[in-house]
């Protein structure tokens, strides 16, 4: 059997709840990192005014300071617009694993109302819910006995 290439679009299988869920993470990943960058930036501009009202450093010395606190903001936006990338496609990738076996079960369920016993279904190693489908074969051949009996 040959494997067929993953495709962006598989991984979402129910886009309103993956979307949601990477959402969640999203949202307060930002959260906890906007707070933390807030923070940072108080602090920076608490020390810029404290040197420029010391008047210990001259024009070029501030202007100097202000560039490093004006590298200091587009890191943090990048950094910030990384980790919300990082983020997202890893709840997709995690959501896709609890998605993807769903959809694998309610076939399997659906396969077990018809009738058809023999019917196999698989999860992938990786996938979460494997004792789920386990405990469903396992009742698949309990139903099966008992139909022959």
């Amino acid at each position: 059997m040959i494997k067929s290439p993953r495709k962006i679009r598989n991984f979402l299988i129910q886009p309103g709840y993956q979307l949601k869920f990477s959402l969640y993470f999203v949202v307060s990943g930002m959260a906890l990192l906007g707070v933390m960058i807030a923070v940072v930036f108080y602090k920076l501009k608490s020390l810029s005014d404290v040197v420029s009202r010391s008047g210990a450093l001259d024009i070029k010395a501030q202007n100097m300071l202000n560039d490093l606190i004006f590298d200091v903001t587009w890191i943090s936006l990048a950094a910030f617009a990384g980790f919300a990338l990082i983020v997202f496609v890893y709840s997709i990738v995690i959501s896709h694993r609890i998605v993807g076996p769903t959809v694998a079960i309610c076939a399997y369920i659906e396969e077990l109302k018809k009738g058809n016993f023999d019917a196999k279904r698989t999860l992938r190693k990786y996938d979460e819910l494997h004792q789920i489908m386990d405990s469903l074969q396992d009742f698949a051949l309990k139903l099966k006995a008992e139909k022959k009996v």
